[in-house]
């Protein structure tokens, strides 16, 4: 089984993530917006510690299907060059803001150099073989998909089919500014103990 986890957003929240996956010694993709709330050197300060860094557009639009071509361009060409002058290297993942995607925004990520971008469906437990469609397992927040039951009960029944699947792929995401608002840090520590 591989363990996954990717951040949204950028939020001052983030040091503290950061700082309990590195104690669990958990790899992490951070999706970072040039509107966030992270310094220049806060964003090299994750970099350093071997996390990746990866794009999010420049202001986080609502709905990239939405947008002109020359609008969607800025948004996610820009957000790339921007993280790249800050860590100093090609950046090669993207996330879309809110998981709106259509084939022109796919196109547009394409066309910026990215070699794969994220989704956000869940319950997938296996490698995509659409490398800019790659889905999640468990999203830590109290989502409609979860019919009712925690978040964090959902999470270790897939956790448990994840350890019985072959060449499966456990992938947690969320946003730091969420699990501060609904106080879920205990339980999400509890879920790294278990990973």
């Amino acid at each position: 089984m591989k363990i996954v986890t990717s951040w949204d957003d950028a939020s001052h929240h983030d040091i503290r993530l950061a700082e309990l996956l590195l104690k669990y010694n958990l790899p992490a993709t951070f999706y970072v917006p040039n509107c966030c709330e992270l310094s220049d050197e806060q964003i090299r300060w994750l970099d350093s510690k071997g996390f990746t860094i990866a794009g999010h557009t420049v202001n986080h639009p609502q709905d990239l299907k939405k947008l002109s071509h020359p609008d969607l361009a800025f948004e996610i060409e820009s957000n790339k060059q921007y993280l790249e002058k800050i860590i100093g290297r090609e950046i090669t993942k993207f996330c879309y803001p809110r998981g709106r995607y259509n084939k022109q925004v796919i196109e547009a990520v394409k066309r910026a150099g990215y070699e794969e971008a994220r989704i956000t469906k869940l319950f997938r437990l296996l490698k995509s073989k659409e490398p800019f469609q790659t889905g999640t397992t468990i999203h830590i927040f109290q989502r409609p998909e979860y019919d009712g039951v925690d978040w964090f009960k959902v999470a270790k029944e897939y956790l448990e089919i994840a350890r019985n699947t072959e060449n499966s792929i456990f992938h947690i995401w969320g946003h730091s500014n969420e699990i501060h608002r609904d106080n879920n840090w205990e339980k999400l520590e509890e879920l790294f103990k278990l990973l």
